[in-house]
């Protein structure tokens, strides 16, 4: 929570923002008290709009395609390199399909997935959305269902973070039925056990 806050204040510190949108509010607002409001809620549009920038940024990143996982092991692969295109450092998948389905057992339906990565510096919203935006690509594009999705994180100083996903949140993510500020809400409150 202290580094999402830390990051929070420095991106918006160092930022230039236009406000051409605070004076259209002023001009058809007749009363001075009206005025005020847009005011002191432009700093939310403002952080909606950063956050909407980089989920847009990492969906121009994602890979158009879906790698195939029709075997044991594949769905670790697709998801390191799913990942990897990502930019996350020192990515370690571990992901597991626990059962099959198909008249071939060539399609996965049962999966549990851990993922390890080294963060860099405020650079943690944008992490944990890529993991989110890639893992409820295959989850909806499977219609897996995952039993545990679990991230763990290196800081940059050394220290170590779980955080336990919800798989249908990530999947909602995907397809555009949730935010990535609701979604890194909801990420940022379950800390799994060490």
């Amino acid at each position: 929570a202290l580094l999402l806050l830390r990051w929070y204040v420095s991106a918006v510190a160092t930022q230039v923002m236009p406000r051409p949108a605070a004076a259209e509010p002023a001009a058809s607002a007749p009363e001075p008290a009206a005025d005020a409001a847009p005011a002191e809620a432009a700093p939310e549009r403002d952080a909606g709009d950063l956050y909407e920038v980089m989920e847009d940024g990492l969906r121009s990143q994602m890979r158009p395609d879906i790698l195939p996982v029709s075997r044991p092991g594949q769905l670790q692969d697709a998801l390191l390199i799913a990942l990897s295109k990502l930019r996350l450092d020192g990515v370690v998948v571990n992901a597991r399909v626990e059962s099959w389905v198909g008249r071939h057992r060539d399609a996965p339906e049962l999966a549990e997935i851990r993922i390890r990565y080294r963060s860099r510096e405020g650079e943690l919203d944008r992490e944990l959305g890529a993991i989110g935006l890639v893992t409820g690509q295959y989850i909806q594009h499977y219609r897996l269902k995952v039993t545990h999705l679990q991230v763990t994180i290196e800081a940059p100083d050394g220290s170590t973070r779980r955080l336990v996903l919800d798989p249908e949140m990530a999947r909602r993510l995907y397809a555009r039925r949730l935010t990535l500020v609701e979604f890194l809400r909801a990420a940022t409150r379950r800390t799994a056990a060490p």
